[in-house]
C-alpha cells in the first residue's frame, strides 16, 4: 500500500498480486487507528474489504472484512512500513 497526504487528504491505493492497482477508499488515520476499503470488481462479483487496525511503530496490525456476493471472509491482517526507492 502506498500512502500519501494530497491537498491535505490521506489518499493510498494498492497494487493486488496481479498487478491491478485498487484505490483506499475512506482511508482515515486518527491518533494510532488506521481504516480503509477496498473495492474490486471479480467478473460478476464485486468485492468490498474493510480494513482497520491500530499504528505501532513501523507496523499495523488489525482485522478485515471481505464480502462478495455470497461470499464473507474476516481475518487478521498485519502491514509493515517498507522505505520507498
Amino acid at each position: 500500500m502506498a500512502v500519501a497526504v494530497v491537498d491535505g487528504k490521506l489518499v493510498g491505493e494498492v497494487t493486488a498480486p496481479d498487478g491491478d492497482v485498487c484505490k483506499a477508499e475512506g482511508l482515515s488515520l486518527k491518533k494510532d487507528r488506521v481504516s480503509f476499503r477496498l473495492s474490486r470488481d471479480m467478473g460478476i462479483l464485486r468485492m468490498v474489504m474493510s480494513y482497520a487496525g491500530k499504528l505501532d511503530g513501523e507496523e499495523i496490525v488489525g482485522t478485515f472484512d471481505m464480502q462478495g456476493g455470497p461470499m464473507r471472509k474476516s481475518g487478521k491482517w498485519h502491514a509493515k512500513r517498507v522505505k520507498s526507492k
